[in-house]
């Protein structure tokens, strides 16, 4: 089987179990807030933290990547805020909600088990590039 295969089957695998536990009552509401709560405040900030102190990026200038990434970002915000407004009828306030709703991805509770699956370690490094400045970015551009 190859890696993606086994990562996605393992990742929406883990999702299922998680919803099948909170669905029976196996977990209770509360559970699964401390639990998101210790891995987006804790865990998802030390690992980051580690692969930034620890990654060799001497000689690399992530311009193209970032470049690349948020191209595609504002591709997909405009495309959101176009469907919203245009589709949906909405006003531009509620078109802004759309783009940035559909161009905010979920690079770190899904982009880090799939690429760290598929890539390793290497693959992890150039993530961390991304994730450094996906949220002062996108935060900023949703105010402007």
């Amino acid at each position: 089987m190859s890696p993606l295969t086994e990562t996605v089957l393992f990742v929406f695998s883990l999702v299922a179990l998680g919803y099948l536990a909170g669905f029976t009552g196996y977990l209770k509401p509360a559970s699964g807030e401390g639990i998101s709560e210790f891995a987006i405040n804790v865990a998802m900030p030390l690992l980051l933290f580690q692969t930034m102190v620890k990654s060799d990026f001497h000689g690399v200038a992530p311009w193209s990547l970032w470049g690349a990434y948020f191209a595609a970002v504002a591709i997909t915000w405009a495309a959101g805020h176009l469907v919203t407004t245009r589709i949906f009828g909405r006003d531009a306030r509620a078109g802004v909600v759309g783009g940035v709703s559909s161009a905010f991805s979920n690079i770190v509770l899904l982009g880090v088990p799939f690429i760290l699956g598929i890539f390793g370690p290497s693959g992890f490094e150039v993530l961390s590039l991304l994730v450094s400045v996906h949220l002062p970015i996108m935060l900023m551009a949703s105010i402007v």
